[in-house]
Parts: C-alpha cells; sequence; structure tokens
C-alpha cells in the first residue's frame, strides 16, 4: 500500500503541472528568515523531475530568495479539497544560476513576463497599485530548484486518516505509515 500511495503523490504532484485548474498549480512555500521566523507564500508550482526535484519561479529580489540564501531548507505543501489530500515535502533549495534558467524564460508567456520586470523589489512600499513601472531590458528571473528529502501524505477520511511518510536515505526511498 505504500507503494501506492508513493505512486500516487507523483501523479498528482504532475497532475499540478499538466491539468489546468487542478488544486496542486498552487502550493504553500515557506522558508526562514533572517531572525529564525517562519514565512510563507502561494507559489506556482512549475516543474517535476523524475527524481522528485521541483520547481518554482520568482524575482530573485523577494525576500525568499534572500532567505534562501541564508538557509536553504525549504517546505512546500499542497492541498487538493475535493480528495482532502495533503502532500507535505521538505527540501533543500537551490537558486539555478542565469545560464540554466535561459531556456525557462524563453517559455514565459507574455502576459507572465511582467511578474519578473518590475522595476521595484517585491514587498517595496508604493503609493498606489494600479501604477507599477517595468523595464523588459533588466528582468529578475530566478528559477529555485528543490531537492525533496521527505514527503509526508495525509488522506482525510473515515473511519480513518492515512498519513505515510517518505524518507529519502541513499538514493533510496524509505516508507513507513504514521500516526494522522
Amino acid at each position: 500500500m505504500l507503494d501506492d500511495i508513493f505512486d500516487e503523490i507523483k501523479v498528482l504532484l504532475q497532475k499540478g503541472i499538466t491539468e489546468k485548474g487542478h488544486a496542486f498549480r498552487y502550493c504553500t512555500v515557506a522558508t526562514v528568515d533572517q531572525n529564525n521566523i517562519p514565512q510563507q507564500r502561494t507559489m506556482v508550482f512549475r516543474e517535476l523531475s523524475e527524481t522528485l526535484e521541483l520547481f518554482v519561479y520568482t524575482d530573485q529580489r523577494s525576500s525568499k530568495i534572500k532567505q534562501l540564501h541564508s538557509n536553504k531548507h525549504i517546505s512546500l505543501l499542497f492541498y487538493e479539497p475535493k480528495s482532502r489530500i495533503q502532500i507535505k515535502i521538505n527540501g533543500i533549495a537551490e537558486i539555478l544560476s542565469e545560464k540554466m534558467t535561459k531556456k525557462r524564460w524563453d517559455m514565459i508567456s507574455d502576459k507572465g513576463i511582467n511578474d519578473y520586470c518590475t522595476t521595484i523589489a517585491p514587498g517595496s512600499t508604493i503609493k498606489d497599485p494600479t501604477v507599477v513601472s517595468y523595464n523588459y531590458e533588466q528582468p529578475y528571473f530566478s528559477v529555485v530548484k528543490i531537492t525533496t528529502e521527505t514527503i509526508e501524505y495525509l488522506r482525510l477520511d473515515h473511519p480513518n486518516h492515512i498519513r505515510a511518510k517518505y524518507i529519502l536515505e541513499e538514493n533510496q526511498w524509505k516508507s513507513s505509515f504514521i500516526a494522522p
């Protein structure tokens, strides 16, 4: 049964990328700031590798990038309300080099490009949210690769919830059921 759940996790994550409107398209991403305070935000889940590396895109001036330079630990939380399945992934983040992001940048839609070309950094104070300027000559596009270390799966069900944990040790996934 643990192998079946692991296969289900991979299918659900892939659907988050390939199926329009799937709940796993968005995830809550948590990092830790310089004061050791957890910081969370919703991000678009962009890619999944065969080895369960996850990829998200962001503005390189964002606070999460600064936080990941100080502490590479990252956590992603996915939840699908219809099936009541939650998947939590903990891992190590790597900010990819500009050379490694070029192909991804070329695939960003014209509408999406705006997210990475504002003249001021995300989180900056502004007077009017409808007046934002862009500099398309200087994109601030970054790709964060998350190397998965642990996965927790929770299905809220009656009469019993099902919870499982997967830990990557020496390139092998070790699995066990855990109390919900």
